[in-house]
């Protein structure tokens, strides 16, 4: 059995290449919130799909942990145990809902950010982009300022923020490589290349005082009192 034989995906839509039948147990929906139906528009938002879908040849559950919006045009109800909602081939199904694409592309934001890989025209222009993409999200301008201040580095010197140098000269570094720019050997064997972090240890000249990371992982964090 191949899915592709009976359902395909154009950009954020499920269609149906065949007849079908979707069912719902309303009983996986106790929580009112979860499942809304609108019988002006036929449509049906839930937070997240439970459901069973039905082919003359096979059927198989259809199990979606974030919110869609489904269509029918031919939606039945029996009681308050299931609705059934009927499928002509090549129609629609249902539709992620924009809330998921916000949250896709707010993740793609921050992940070009730590990676280094963000076009910005000055620090103040990389600030209010993502303002602009947060607005209206639990982030306020406190948080997003003090991720920035940590995201953008001092070009002399990559170990360290850019505010920290009195000649701000800012740039953007993939964080991944932060460790391996200052700081100590220790500290970058708690990522991800060993390799490099232990390449790093033998040539590098430059050792800065122990970051609180190292100090965590050498249990070093509270200095012993000297006798």
């Amino acid at each position: 059995m191949k899915i592709n034989d009976y359902l395909y995906q154009s950009e954020s839509l499920l269609n149906t290449r065949r007849d079908c039948v979707l069912t719902i147990d309303l009983i996986d929906y106790e929580i009112n919130d979860n499942l809304l139906i609108n019988e002006e528009e036929n449509t049906i938002w839930a937070k997240s799909l439970i459901s069973k879908i039905e082919f003359e040849d096979i059927e198989f559950d259809i199990i979606l942990d974030y919110s869609v919006i489904i269509h029918s045009e031919n939606m039945k109800k029996y009681g308050k145990d299931y609705i059934k909602l009927t499928y002509s081939k090549n129609t629609t199904i249902l539709e992620v809902s924009l809330e998921i694409e916000d949250i896709k592309k707010r993740v793609g934001y921050v992940e070009r950010l730590l990676s280094g890989k963000e076009i910005f025209k000055d620090i103040d222009h990389l600030l209010m982009k993502l303002y602009n993409e947060f607005k209206g999200s639990v982030m306020d301008l406190i948080h997003l300022e003090t991720l920035v201040s940590n995201i953008v580095r001092d070009k002399d010197n990559l170990s360290k923020p850019a505010r920290l140098n009195k000649q701000y000269n800012p740039t953007l570094i993939n964080m991944k490589e932060i460790v391996f720019r200052g700081g100590g050997f220790i500290q970058s064997l708690a990522f991800e290349n060993i390799g490099k972090s232990i390449n790093t240890g033998l040539i590098s000249d430059v050792y800065d005082d122990p970051s609180i990371l190292e100090k965590v992982l050498t249990g070093t964090i509270v200095e012993e009192k000297k006798k």
